[in-house]
């Protein structure tokens, strides 16, 4: 051989060559051609567009329950506004028929009245009437020979 085949031959030991021959597989998983590379970027970004459609759909259904609690507010408020109008009328109609129960509670006192004035009128009547009988009996004699008398 000569030197200058000798400078390009690479002497390798025969432990490490059939080291290198035995553990080569192991390696081969490091290496990446560029195809699997794209590949592997390509089924990324199709997943990250799933998960931004899925982002996409989640907003619009979260849209979607704001709507309607919004509508559901609307009418809440609605409801609200109708309750407190009955809550008016309600009160309206207690404060006419208070008025109404005073007023004829007062036109009841006063015909109770006109008519106790009328029974304690009789009463006096009937009261002189017992007097007067009363002492017609006790002078009953007085008067009768008086009467006769005469």
């Amino acid at each position: 051989m000569s030197e200058k085949e000798n400078r390009q031959l690479i002497h390798i030991p025969a432990e490490k060559l059939v080291d290198a021959l035995l553990h080569a597989k192991q390696f081969e998983q490091h290496y990446a051609t560029q195809e699997s590379v794209d590949s592997l970027k390509e089924q990324m970004n199709t997943r990250f567009e799933q998960v931004n459609d899925k982002f996409a759909q989640v907003n619009d259904r979260f849209e979607q329950v704001n709507d309607r609690f919004e509508q559901v507010n609307v009418k809440l408020a609605e409801q609200k506004t109708e309750v407190n109008q009955r809550f008016t009328q309600v009160e309206k109609t207690i404060d006419e028929f208070k008025v109404s129960t005073e007023q004829k509670f007062a036109e009841q006192k006063a015909e109770n009245n006109r008519r106790f004035d009328k029974l304690e009128t009789k009463f006096d009547r009937m009261q002189w009437f017992i007097v007067a009988a009363a002492l017609a009996l006790i002078f009953k004699d007085y008067l009768f020979k008086s009467i006769v008398g005469l």
